[in-house]
């Protein structure tokens, strides 16, 4: 079994792999890593990572002509063969976009599983996740709470999340993918995560299951990670966000939101499913107004220092 992960950043990504790592355990399928057998294990062994299995994690990076693998922000490194790659992992997580390069990447693993979260929880998720010890030491924040961050990121937030999705729902299908909905698993884990045994086509017995249950949840990921781990919630856009803000997220995800089946407003309900027929200009057109506003909004964001000055910020010796 090759087994590759992939979906938006916190969209729920490491509850998944937990999940199916614990799957793969419980069926028998032996474990196989690429990066534990790295010679960077050494010094990566002393790094203040996200969560305690960052380190072994095989995080994999597909881009146009090349593939990386990584550990976080600290190291990362071309694969020559992704065929050779694929052979030594049993699980590899991905936070890739789909590109044409990607089909041909994605022919190696035997089975692929994308998870899907509403983007106005990823977007929150994402502003709590840069206040963290790790994400402060490893990326640049200029911001002061949480809230300023959501302020000033909402819409590369929303924007990413249309391309990233959006990308995947578009691909050309494939018999050994599966999208798995964030808010459908929080709902009804156990009709969840008996369809994702489904697909991975491996014997997980009730026992073995509701174990899996019990070691993923909530309460005992957040104990042992609480700096990744934060509440698990869905929905919490409905009383976090601001009215402007809840408007915004329509306007540029709205589309998307729809064709998914995301509530729009706080008084929608239901939960989310992939339609059998894809609207597929409904959702180009919203990767379309995602990638303008983010356009619009890096113009107005940078519109300061358009201006012209009173007085030169340089001064220069020279006649």
């Amino acid at each position: 079994m090759h087994l590759l992960q992939n979906g938006c950043p916190k969209s729920g990504n490491y509850w998944l792999y937990k999940i199916l790592s614990l799957t793969l355990d419980a069926a028998g399928v032996p474990q196989k890593s690429y990066i534990q057998n790295h010679p960077i294990q050494a010094a990566a062994s002393t790094w203040q990572l996200s969560h305690p299995d960052q380190v072994g994690l095989d995080v994999l990076d597909i881009e146009p002509d090349h593939n990386f693998c990584r550990i976080a922000s600290y190291f990362r490194e071309p694969i020559e063969s992704i065929s050779e790659y694929v052979k030594s992992n049993r699980l590899v997580w991905s936070h890739s976009r789909y590109i044409p390069d990607s089909a041909e990447v994605y022919d190696q693993f035997d089975k692929i599983v994308y998870i899907i979260r509403d983007p106005r929880d990823v977007a929150i998720s994402m502003a709590h996740f840069a206040f963290t010890p790790y994400r402060l030491r490893t990326a640049y924040n200029p911001f002061a709470s949480p809230d300023e961050y959501l302020k000033n990121r909402l819409v590369n937030s929303l924007s990413g999340w249309t391309q990233h999705v959006g990308s995947h729902v578009l691909a050309p299908p494939r018999s050994n993918l599966h999208f798995v909905f964030y808010e459908r698993l929080r709902s009804d884990f156990d009709t969840e995560f008996a369809r994702l045994i489904d697909f991975l086509e491996v014997d997980v017995n009730a026992a073995q299951r509701a174990e899996i249950r019990d070691e993923v949840s909530v309460k005992s990921m957040k104990a042992k990670s609480s700096g990744h781990v934060r509440s698990g919630k869905s929905g919490g856009w409905v009383n976090s966000l601001t009215p402007g803000q809840v408007r915004l997220s329509r306007l540029l995800a709205g589309g998307m939101l729809k064709e998914l089946g995301y509530p729009v407003s706080a008084h929608d309900q239901g939960l989310p499913l992939l339609p059998e027929t894809l609207n597929r200009r409904r959702v180009r057109r919203s990767m379309r107004t995602g990638m303008m506003l983010r356009g619009l909004n890096l113009v107005y964001r940078s519109s300061g220092f358009l201006a012209v000055p009173d007085k030169a910020r340089i001064t220069s010796s020279a006649p």
